[in-house]
C-alpha cells in the first residue's frame, strides 16, 4: 500500500527491492511477483526507465491467473496517474471486477478509486459530444452511458465504505464528488461555483491525509475544468500546483509531462470567441472576489473624457456614472464593494 498512499517513490522502490530478497527466500512466488511490479511502477513514475505504463513483464505470461490480475491491478494504478484514462477504463471493464472476484473478502478500495477516475474522465470526454444527455440515466451503450454506469458503481461502493468508517477513502470520495460535478456541469445542471468548491475540498482532504499523489490528480483535473470554462489564469495556477505535488511525491516523469502541457497551454492561449462563450455560459456567477487576473480592461477613451469633464465642472462622479465610464462588463467580473473615484485614476498608468 505504500505506493498507493503517497509515500515517496524513492522509499517505495527501495523497500520493494529490499523485501524482494526475503520474499524470494521464502518462495512466496506471488508476493515476489507483486513486489517486482510495484518496484517497476515506482521506477516508471520516477523517470528511471523509458516507460510510463508499460511494465517489463507485459510481454511475458505470468503463468498464473492471480498473477495476471496483480499485473492489471498495478497497470490500472499507472493508467490513473499517467492520465491514460481510455486504456484504464477499458482495462477496468475487462479485468476490474474479475480482480475483486479472484480474491473474495479482500479489500481493494484504492483500485476502485483508480477505476472510477478513469471512467469519470472518459465520461466527461464523451459528455462534450453528448452534452444534452450528461445528466440523464444511462439508457444505451453509448460511451457516455457506459462510462457513467461504471463510474457511478465504483463511486457508490467507495461512498458506502466511507459511511462505514473507512478513513483512507474520505479523500477518494471527495475527489469523485468533484469528478461527478464536472460531468454534470457539461449539461449546465450544476453551477461552476459548486464544482470549484468540491475540487477545493478534495484537494484539502487529500493533503490532510498525506495522499500527495491523489492531491496532484485533483489539482490537474481542477486545472482542466477551469481551463474548459475559460478561467485560464486559475487553470494555470492549479496546474502548477499539480506539478509541485507530483514533484513532492518524486514522480519526475509526471512532472516533465505536466510542464510540457503547461508550456503548450501558455503558448496556445484562448480565442476571444472561446473566452466570451465560457464567461457567458456561467452568467456572471463564477467570479470570486479573490480571483487572480480577472479584472476587466478599462476603457481609456472614456476615462479621459470623464477626467476632462471633471476638470471643467469640478464635480465628483456618481458610482453609477463611474461604472459606466470604466467600461463595465455586465457582471461577468466581481466589482469592489466600494466604488473607486474616477479622479483617483492615473491615465498614464492605464495606458
Amino acid at each position: 500500500n505504500q505506493i498507493l498512499s503517497g509515500q515517496r517513490l524513492e522509499e517505495v522502490e527501495a523497500d520493494a527491492r529490499g523485501y524482494s530478497e526475503q520474499i524470494a527466500s521464502l518462495k512466496y512466488d506471488k508476493w515476489f511477483y507483486l513486489l517486482g511490479l510495484v518496484g517497476q511502477a515506482a521506477l516508471n513514475l520516477m523517470g528511471k526507465t523509458e516507460n510510463t505504463t508499460f511494465l517489463e513483464v507485459d510481454e511475458t505470461d505470468p503463468g498464473d491467473w492471480q498473477m495476471c490480475y496483480q499485473l492489471q491491478y498495478v497497470k490500472r494504478f499507472l493508467y490513473a496517474h499517467f492520465g491514460e484514462y481510455k486504456t484504464g477504463a477499458k482495462n477496468s471493464m475487462t479485468y476490474g471486477w474479475r480482480w475483486i472476484g479472484a480474491y473474495p473478502g479482500m479489500y481493494f478500495g484504492y483500485d476502485m478509486f483508480h477505476q472510477a477516475i478513469c471512467h469519470y474522465q472518459e465520461a466527461i470526454h464523451a459528455a462534450h459530444n453528448e452534452p444534452l444527455n450528461a445528466c440523464k440515466p444511462p439508457k444505451s451503450k453509448s460511451p457516455l452511458a457506459l462510462h457513467k454506469k461504471h463510474a457511478y458503481k465504483c463511486h457508490a461502493d467507495i461512498e458506502s465504505w466511507v459511511k462505514r468508517g473507512a478513513p483512507n477513502h474520505v479523500h477518494h470520495l471527495s475527489i469523485l464528488k468533484a469528478e461527478r460535478a464536472t460531468l454534470l456541469s457539461c449539461s449546465k445542471k450544476i453551477e461552476p461555483k459548486k464544482v470549484c468548491k468540491l475540487y477545493e475540498t478534495a484537494i484539502v482532504d487529500s493533503v490532510r491525509g498525506g495522499f500527495v499523489n491523489h492531491a496532484a490528480i485533483a489539482e490537474e483535473h481542477y486545472a482542466d475544468y477551469l481551463w474548459g470554462v475559460g478561467e485560464k489564469d486559475e487553470g494555470i495556477y492549479h496546474l502548477e500546483n499539480a506539478i509541485q505535488r507530483f514533484s513532492e511525491w518524486g514522480a519526475v516523469r509526471r512532472v516533465e509531462m505536466l510542464r510540457e502541457k503547461l508550456a503548450n497551454l501558455e503558448n496556445e492561449g484562448m480565442s476571444p470567441k472561446l473566452a466570451d462563450e465560457s464567461l457567458g455560459s456561467v452568467e456572471g456567477k463564477f467570479c470570486q472576489p479573490e480571483k487572480r487576473g480577472s479584472m476587466p480592461q478599462l476603457n481609456v477613451h472614456n476615462v479621459k473624457q470623464k477626467l476632462a469633464s471633471l476638470e471643467t465642472d469640478g464635480s465628483n462622479p456618481s458610482p453609477t456614472t463611474a461604472d459606466e465610464s470604466s467600461g463595465s462588463v455586465e457582471g461577468n467580473y466581481c466589482q469592489p464593494e466600494t466604488p473607486v473615484s474616477m479622479a483617483m485614476l492615473n491615465v498614464q498608468q492605464v495606458e
